[in-house]
C-alpha cells in the first residue's frame, strides 16, 4: 500500500532483490570486524608522530583539486565519473578532519590572546581536546558544505530552468539536508564525551579556578564557548563554500541566490541551541568537578 502511495519520482532506489538481502548483511558484518580491528589496533601502545601542518595542508589542496578535476571529468562513463567524485570527495573529508586539528590550535592562540578571562579559559580547554575539537570541527564544516549545496540545488529547482521539476530531487535533497544534520549531532555528541571526560581529568584545575573566584555561571560560559568554537564557526563557514563555490553561478543573478543562504542563520541558530542544550546537560558534572572537595589529596 505504501508502495502504490508513493510516486514513482520520490523512489531513490529499486526495489531490494536476493542479492541486497543477502549482500547488505555480509558488508555490515566486515564492517564491524574492519571497525573492531580498527579500535584494538588503536588502543596498542605505541610512539605517534604527529603530521606537519604542511602536509596536511598539501592534503587539502590536493583533495579540493581532485573534486575539481572529478567535476571536469568528461570522456568517461557515469558509472567512472561518479567513482571519481566519490573518491575526491573521501579523500576531501580525510584531509579537512586531519587539518581540524590545526586550526582548533590556532584558533585556541587567538582566543588565548584576546585578554578575556572566559576566552583564555576555553582556549586552555581546546588544547587539552585539540584532537577530539578538530575531528568536530571537521565533520560539521562538512555537514555545512552539504547543506550549502543542497540549499542553493533547491533554489535551481525553484527556478524551473536548472535540473528539471523539484519534485524528483526533493527526496534526495530532503535526505541530504537530514543526513547533514544528523553528521553534526553526532559530532557534537562526541565532543561532548570528550568534554565530559575532559571535566574528570581537569577537576582539581576547574576546583582551583572557582576558588580563586570564578562563578558557576563563568564555568558554563567556558563550557559554552569552548564548543561553539569547534560548531558554530565551522558550520558558518561550510554553508557559505557550499553555497558560493560549487552551484552558485547557476542563480547567482537570481533572487533565490539569497533566499538559499537563509539556510544559514537557520543551520547556526540550531547549532548555537545544541550547544547551549550539552551545556545545560553537563552543567551537574561542571559543579561537581568545580567542588573545592576536588583539591582534597587521597
Amino acid at each position: 500500500m505504501l508502495r502504490a502511495a508513493v510516486p514513482p519520482s520520490a523512489r531513490l532506489l529499486p526495489p531490494l532483490g536476493p542479492a541486497d538481502v543477502l549482500g547488505w548483511p555480509t558488508v555490515a558484518v566486515l564492517a564491524g570486524l574492519v571497525a573492531a580491528a580498527a579500535g584494538a589496533w588503536s588502543t596498542r601502545a605505541r610512539r605517534r608522530r604527529g603530521v606537519r601542518l604542511r602536509w596536511r595542508l598539501a592534503g587539502l589542496v590536493l583533495a579540493v583539486i581532485a573534486i575539481a578535476a572529478a567535476l571536469q571529468t568528461r570522456s568517461v562513463g557515469p558509472a567512472t565519473s561518479v567513482a571519481l567524485l566519490g573518491g575526491a570527495l573521501l579523500l576531501f573529508l580525510v584531509a579537512v578532519l586531519t587539518a581540524g586539528s590545526a586550526w582548533v590550535g590556532w584558533r585556541a592562540r587567538r582566543l588565548a590572546r584576546s585578554g578575556r578571562a572566559v576566552d583564555v579559559l576555553a582556549a586552555a580547554g581546546l588544547r587539552a581536546l585539540s584532537g577530539p575539537a578538530g575531528r568536530t570541527a571537521g565533520s560539521v564544516f562538512v555537514a555545512g558544505i552539504a547543506l550549502g549545496i543542497a540549499s542553493v540545488l533547491t533554489a535551481v529547482l525553484l527556478t524551473g530552468d536548472g535540473y528539471g521539476g523539484l519534485s524528483g530531487h526533493l527526496p534526495g535533497l530532503a535526505l541530504t539536508a537530514t543526513a547533514a544534520f544528523l553528521a553534526v549531532l553526532v559530532a557534537i555528541a562526541g565532543m561532548t564525551l570528550a568534554a565530559a571526560d575532559d571535566l574528570v581529568t581537569t577537576r582539581r584545575a576547574l576546583a582551583s579556578t572557582a576558588a580563586l573566584g570564578a562563578s558557576p555561571a563563568t564555568l558554563d560560559r567556558v563550557q559554552r564557548r569552548r564548543l561553539q568554537v569547534v560548531t558554530v564557526t565551522p558550520m558558518a563557514a561550510g554553508v557559505l563554500v557550499g553555497a558560493v563555490v560549487y552551484p552558485a553561478p547557476l542563480i547567482v543573478s537570481s533572487p533565490l541566490f539569497l533566499a538559499a543562504l537563509g539556510v544559514l542563520p537557520v543551520a547556526v541558530l540550531l547549532v548555537w541551541a545544541a550547544c547551549a542544550a550539552v551545556v545545560r546537560v553537563l552543567r551537574s558534572r561542571t559543579r561537581l568537578a568545580a567542588d573545592p572537595s576536588s583539591l582534597r589529596v587521597a
